[in-house]
């Protein structure tokens, strides 16, 4: 039951594309044009067919993770690429004999300071696999592979643009600029580029040393990014709470089964309310951190706030992230209409297995007395 449990899972992994909190290598190969993953995301073949997830360590996986890591970076090298019901062979990415180990399992061209290992770390480092913000967190790299691997559309580029020059305006206006729109577009560009000269100011301002300021950009670009999703994520997440308390298997159900269903239910129900009340009052955090700044002219608070915003960035992202991910598995695998495809009782108990593990995940994201949780983010180039 157990391994049957396991494959199915895996399937549902293999036919279910990429989430922020999968990204799905082997799936875009299957459904992608090969002129749409040119250039490749990885030089070695068997990393750029892998499956790469964030996941949650479970008690009987403590030694083989990361030390002081409840979320870990899990890679899974298919067996068969055509079909997974053939398993995966599958590693934590940061392991302690990683450098040793990874050119035995993967071959080479994942030695340590490869392109491939610094594009490894670079997803390690993020708190979550969405598309979007890896696609900018590689680009801010210099790494520029085929969009095919990101599903993401220069529309979403240019909204996401256009959202970050309307938060920038108060800013502008803050420094007396004339041409207000024109200069919150290049000061748009110029925060989500590595090319930060114009804001070099700001740090003086806010009194950072040159590490305080650079993490505290990059957390800053992710905020701006996760507030301007958090708008489709709270239309979306009522519906999605109230199909998934609609939902019925098809078929007989074993009374072990119907009854962690009906709990499961209500423990989603209101674990994703909790959480999505939980990202709302980080973001407010930011928002007031930024009018004291740009209204009030009181720069301390937005200097706290950018001395907390690696932190921050780390557990917001990881709970968008398990939202995000709930939202695109069920709109994947339901649709959006009001008639649901039917699914079979094992299936239906997995998938809520799944949602409640990855929200689960959200809740302890350190251990008591450990490093913090997420590496210290670097940068390359």
């Amino acid at each position: 039951m157990a391994q049957d449990r396991t494959l199915r899972r895996l399937n549902a992994l293999a036919e279910s594309g990429s989430s922020a909190r999968v990204l799905n290598l082997a799936w875009a190969h299957t459904k992608q044009e090969p002129s749409a993953l040119d250039p490749p995301l990885f030089k070695n073949k068997l990393l750029n067919r892998s499956i790469i997830l964030k996941h949650r360590v479970r008690a009987h996986e403590l030694d083989e993770a990361p030390e002081g890591r409840s979320v870990v970076t899990k890679i899974m090298i298919p067996i068969d690429a055509t079909d997974l019901r053939r398993g995966a062979h599958w590693f934590f990415y940061g392991r302690r004999d990683m450098d040793a180990s990874l050119p035995e399992m993967l071959g080479p061209g994942v030695e340590k300071g490869s392109r491939d290992r610094l594009i490894l770390d670079l997803l390690d480092q993020l708190p979550s696999l969405d598309p979007f913000l890896l696609r900018e967190q590689l680009r801010l790299h210099g790494i520029t592979p085929g969009d095919g691997y990101f599903g993401v559309t220069e529309a979403d580029v240019k909204r996401m643009y256009a959202f970050v020059e309307s938060e920038l305006t108060s800013l502008v206006a803050m420094g007396g600029g004339k041409d207000g729109k024109s200069e919150s577009e290049r000061l748009a560009r110029k925060l989500l580029s590595r090319d930060n000269e114009q804001l070099i100011l700001l740090k003086d301002t806010l009194r950072l040393s040159d590490r305080e300021y650079d993490d505290g950009m990059f957390a800053w670009r992710g905020f701006l990014y996760y507030k301007w999703v958090i708008k489709d994520i709270s239309e979306q997440t009522p519906k999605i709470i109230s199909a998934i308390a609609r939902i019925r298997p098809r078929g007989s159900v074993p009374p072990e089964i119907e009854t962690y269903i009906s709990q499961a239910k209500v423990r989603l129900s209101g674990t994703i309310k909790h959480l999505l009340s939980s990202v709302r009052d980080t973001i407010s955090l930011y928002n007031e951190a930024y009018r004291e700044l740009t209204e009030r002219q009181n720069p301390s608070s937005f200097r706290k706030f950018l001395l907390s915003a690696p932190l921050l960035f780390v557990q917001l992202g990881h709970q968008l992230g398990a939202l995000q991910h709930i939202l695109s598995f069920w709109e994947f695998r339901f649709g959006s209409g009001p008639k649901m495809k039917t699914i079979s009782a094992e299936d239906l108990m997995d998938i809520l297995q799944d949602f409640e593990e990855s929200l689960a995940s959200t809740t302890r994201l350190q251990r008591p007395g450990s490093e913090p949780e997420w590496p210290v983010i670097e940068r390359y180039g």
